[in-house]
């Protein structure tokens, strides 16, 4: 490349995959981009509930996406790791900005076990430690009444949420 403008030509050649787009009978958006040069799948979602409409309650919806995949209805938290970590596959989740995304890609042989995986934790989560675990505090009701009185607030305040460290009693 001798120039600037080649430089900026090839950069910027590339085009956005072409993709299929429904609507789904709830009002969910999906959108399928295909590439069959990879043995891989890729499922994600997307929900408008990022950190920017926490509404007060800082570090919500970090603290959902560190524990929606702890444990389902139908599994524990150590069954959806066995089950992710026996067939090489990745379950991520993150929040940014205005959105929440739980994740999951893996080989495409093993697609049907991903989906179901997928599926049983955004529809199925249990949240734990998101439940009342003492006498004194209610994580998901009183954030900022929780006086630190037992290691289950200790652990959600101070690692999950980053908050000040609560007063031990």
């Amino acid at each position: 490349l001798r120039t600037v403008t080649e430089f900026r030509r090839v950069l910027f050649r590339s085009e956005f995959p072409r993709y299929s787009e429904a609507t789904l009978a709830n009002g969910l958006k999906v959108y399928v981009v295909e590439d069959h040069k990879q043995p891989t799948i890729a499922y994600r979602l997307q929900v408008g509930a990022g950190e920017s409409m926490d509404a007060g309650n800082n570090g919500l919806s970090h603290l959902m996406t560190n524990l929606i995949y702890k444990g389902t209805q139908r599994r524990s938290a150590a069954a959806v790791a066995d089950a992710v970590d026996s067939v090489g596959a990745n379950l991520s989740t993150n929040t940014q900005g205005d959105l929440m995304s739980v994740s999951i890609d893996g080989l495409k042989k093993h697609n049907s076990l991903l989906l179901n995986i997928f599926s049983d934790v955004v529809q199925n989560p249990l949240f734990p430690f998101a439940r009342p675990s003492c006498t004194h505090c209610s994580v998901h009701l009183h954030l900022e009444q929780c006086v630190g009185c037992c290691s289950r607030c200790y652990y959600v305040h101070y690692h999950l949420l980053g908050m000040h460290r609560p007063k031990m009693t």
